[in-house]
């Protein structure tokens, strides 16, 4: 039953290095808090990452415990993400999290791999949720692996595609307050996505610093736009060949 008084989550979907950082700095600068135990920037990443450290330190632990880990999603025992134990530890994590918020941010790209898990904790603790999906390019997403992480582009692109099949299963024919938007536009017009989730998802972000929000987005941003070229076309042969391979041999 919709409660107007419950907690308001704007859940951040989206594979690493496709943008949620930048999209979720975005959003902070609009007013939206994300927490106050975040993750320090990096030097690959200097205005911040806006992750809780104890929601990532539980992801990887429960990623970990399934048998995976972030890289390395097809070795995770799905089949066990929904036990008791869990499902409460995650709600102790969020109630301790957000405890003093009535509307917040979270952004973890792991989530994305724990998105039925996430929905049982936050139904369970009567919160609201709004599903914030940014989409990027495979291809960029796996250069921008390779440039900053020296992941192989091959590799790079069969753990998008994981991630994105996870995601777009689980809203699938769902009826779940959801907006998806491309990483695309939001570097190249910023304003223009904070009106689009502000008309979506009112009262969740401030009109008032859209202007003064969009100058945290870095044109620089897009440096790994996709073109179709042999390279490309080979290295998605390579990302289907390695797929079957794992299949092969889990």
């Amino acid at each position: 039953m919709y409660n107007p008084k419950a907690k308001l989550c704007l859940l951040v979907v989206g594979m690493h290095r496709s943008g949620t950082s930048s999209l979720a700095g975005g959003l902070a600068e609009c007013g939206l808090l994300f927490g106050d135990n975040l993750l320090e920037p990096l030097k690959d990443n200097p205005k911040g990452f806006f992750e809780d450290k104890d929601i990532l330190a539980f992801n990887d632990r429960l990623l970990h415990s399934l048998g995976g880990s972030w890289h390395q999603p097809y070795k995770v025992d799905f089949d066990h993400l929904l036990s008791r134990k869990t499902i409460d530890e995650l709600k102790r994590i969020l109630s301790e999290t957000f405890y003093s918020y009535h509307v917040f941010g979270l952004k973890e790209p792991r989530i994305s791999l724990l998105l039925p898990l996430y929905d049982v904790a936050f139904s369970e603790l009567g919160w609201r949720v709004n599903y914030l999906i940014i989409h990027r390019n495979n291809y960029e997403i796996a250069q921008s692996m390779n440039k900053r992480g020296n992941m192989h582009v091959h590799v790079g692109l069969y753990l998008a595609r994981i991630y994105k099949q996870k995601v777009n299963k689980f809203f699938r024919n769902q009826n779940r307050s959801c907006l998806t938007i491309q990483y695309s536009d939001y570097v190249q017009n910023p304003v223009s996505v904070f009106e689009m989730i502000d008309s979506h998802f009112p009262d969740v972000i401030d009109r008032s610093k859209f202007r003064d929000a969009s100058r945290f987005v870095d044109k620089q941003l897009i440096h790994n736009r996709f073109k179709f070229h042999l390279k490309a076309v080979l290295n998605q042969v390579k990302s289907y060949l390695y797929g079957c391979y794992r299949l092969f041999i889990r």
